[in-house]
This record gives structure tokens, sequence and C-alpha cells, in this order.
């Protein structure tokens, strides 16, 4: 499932996009010999990414912050993994406006975009 935030600007959206795994358990109507096959979604080492900003509403001119936290999925503990990740800024038309390389301390990263002033109006993403 994926879930995206909106953040709407003055003449421009802004959208944060992550992906989650959800699992629903409860009981099948069928029964069990009509059971489907298991599926594995990243087996016990999943985790989850949370996105976040600092404010709802932005404007050309301004700096965007983005915040991204990787949570083990059942723990709820951060990831121990220390590698570099990338974030990008995807435009209304789908091309990169912005991207980089950020090292992620303790689970969580961080990533900062001054909006060019001459940025126009539509959704943008962060991936």
């Amino acid at each position: 499932m994926k879930l995206t935030k909106t953040l709407r600007a003055a003449g421009a959206m802004v959208t944060l996009s992550t992906a989650l795994l959800m699992t629903a358990r409860g009981e099948d109507a069928r029964p069990a010999a009509a059971a489907r096959p298991a599926v594995n979604f990243g087996g016990p080492d999943r985790y989850l990414t949370f996105v976040s900003t600092d404010k709802p509403i932005y404007r050309p001119g301004e700096k965007l912050y983005v915040r991204a936290a990787l949570l083990h999925a059942d723990k709820h503990t951060p990831s121990p993994d220390r590698q570099v990740q990338s974030i990008e800024i995807t435009g209304p038309k789908g091309d990169v406006v912005a991207g980089g390389w950020v090292n992620p301390q303790d689970g969580v990263t961080g990533f900062s975009w001054d909006i060019p002033a001459a940025t126009p109006g539509g959704e943008y993403t962060v991936k």
C-alpha cells in the first residue's frame, strides 16, 4: 500500500511518498485446503520509512526540510544500517528537480532544499 502526504503551497503542491507494508490477520472464509500460499514481505527484518517535513505549505524562495526515520517493523527500533541513502525531489512533469545523498544517524536522515524563486507551481514528490 502506498501512503502519500500532500502539502499545499501557494500555487504549488509538494507530495511526500513512502511505501508502507501492512499486514492484516483475520479469519479466512475459505477452508484451509483452499488457502493461498504465504507471501514473503521481506522476512522478519522488515523496516518501515516515515517521512515528514517541517511545515505543510511552501512557497518559492523558502527552504524545504525533509526528515525520514527508518524503523524496524516489529520492534520499532531505529535501523542500525549506516549506508548512504539517496533522496530525490521530482517536479510536476516527473523530472528530478533536486536530489542528493544523505548519511543516516540512528535510523534518521535529513535533507534540505532551497526552493528556487522561479519554481513553477504543481505537485512535487519526495522519494
